[in-house]
């Protein structure tokens, strides 16, 4: 009950302070009901990258296909600096621990889109 309560409170706080969009939100924020969030253009923390994954795995699948025949993958990414200091900024400062992080959901998630398309295997 406590729990739950504190990141209630937690909630409201980011809210307060940071226009987040509802990835970057939900991610500092895990096991918590759905909290809804004003649709952002200027997410502090990706800068609307997180909204950009559909166009992202387009681009993925144009530079792959017709050049490369495979049926297992992996897929990482390379972010700037920025999008990791906003983060640890907030993470700091609200004192959030052990919660995924920007690359890593970014890179879960276009690896879903991408399975999803190329019916191909993520290779373990």
């Amino acid at each position: 009950m406590v729990k739950v309560r504190y990141k209630e409170i937690l909630a409201q706080r980011l809210k307060k302070h940071y226009s987040l969009c509802t990835h970057c939100f939900d991610r500092q924020l895990t096991n918590t009901k759905k909290i809804r969030v004003d649709k952002s253009d200027e997410c502090y923390i990706c800068r609307g990258l997180m909204n950009q994954l559909d166009s992202i795995v387009e681009k993925i699948i144009e530079s792959v296909e017709n050049k490369y025949e495979f049926k297992t993958f992996l897929l990482g990414a390379s972010l700037p600096a920025p999008l990791y200091e906003r983060e640890d900024q907030i993470r700091a400062r609200f004192k959030i621990r052990g919660k995924e992080s920007i690359k890593k959901e970014l890179t879960k998630e276009l690896r879903i889109k991408f399975i999803k398309i190329t019916k191909k295997k993520l290779t373990i």
